[in-house]
């Protein structure tokens, strides 16, 4: 992966930070050949299922689980829950009168990062990192006759983008977490962002949020305002960036970030 050079606007001191493999297809990346479109059940997500979803959780007592609820998808009138839980899957099958329980471990296929951290002298130090990953997940469905197995991908893309004081970081961390219906849609989004702040900060706001599920391609926009914690010539900074994934694994990413000086206090100086 390579990015571009860093890109500083006008006053407000504002920083670019571009990632030039823009839209490029993982499967091209990692020198795997491309998968062949397969109709695959749609994966409902909480939203769409949710009474579904808390029943199967209900009958397999699976209250106070520890992980994110993927989403549940059927297949030969059997009810597949898919809960993320970091490096594997639970899948829990309901066939209306038995339950049972797997663990998944999805399959990497390839994986990258990169990072850079810059000084702009009195517009301070800012940095970015980010990363991809793909992996493959295969679901075994087993009937009273055969045992079938469905394939769909997982895109995780992430970036990270911060300014830096005194050696301390008011960083945006961004990922998303793609589930894949290869050539089809983008079934779920499990969005895993966060903030740290610097020592002398208030964090002002964090807003974070996906977009595009069930469509061909999905998105997770994040944005995030520091303060420093004081009155008088307050300096404040922010960061916003975005990533995302289609239904033929191609990633893509951008952020940008602002710094100033307001007048007031903390989170309430103005601008």
């Amino acid at each position: 992966m390579v990015f571009e050079n860093l890109k500083c606007g006008s006053s407000p001191t504002q920083v670019e930070i571009v990632d030039a493999q823009n839209q490029r297809n993982l499967f091209d990346m990692f020198g795997i050949e491309e998968p062949e479109k397969v109709d695959l059940p749609d994966i409902r997500t909480y939203d769409e299922a949710g009474d579904t979803i808390n029943q199967i959780i209900d009958v397999a007592g699976l209250k106070g689980f520890e992980g994110q609820i993927i989403g549940i998808l059927e297949y030969a009138n059997i009810k597949i829950l898919l809960i993320d839980q970091g490096d594997t899957v639970l899948e829990v099958t309901w066939d209306g009168s038995t339950i049972s329980t797997y663990i998944l471990m999805p399959e990497l296929l390839g994986s990258k990062e990169y990072s850079i951290r810059v000084n702009h002298g009195e517009k301070g130090i800012i940095g970015h990192k980010g990363g991809i990953a793909l992996h493959k997940l295969e679901v075994p469905i087993s009937s009273s006759s055969d045992t079938d197995v469905l394939t769909y991908y997982i895109v995780t893309v992430w970036r990270e983008d911060w300014w830096e004081f005194l050696g301390d970081k008011n960083l945006l961390h961004t990922e998303g977490e793609f589930y894949v219906d290869y050539g089809n849609e983008v079934e779920n989004i499990l969005d895993h962002s966060y903030t740290e702040t610097a020592l002398g900060f208030d964090r002002c706001t964090f807003d974070h949020s996906t977009t595009g599920a069930g469509t061909i391609v999905g998105e997770v926009d994040t944005y995030a305002l520091w303060a420093l914690d004081s009155c008088g010539a307050v300096t404040k900074c922010d960061q916003d960036a975005w990533v995302s994934c289609d239904c033929w694994c191609n990633a893509d990413g951008d952020g940008h970030g602002d710094k100033w000086i307001a007048i007031g206090c903390g989170c309430y100086a103005y601008p």
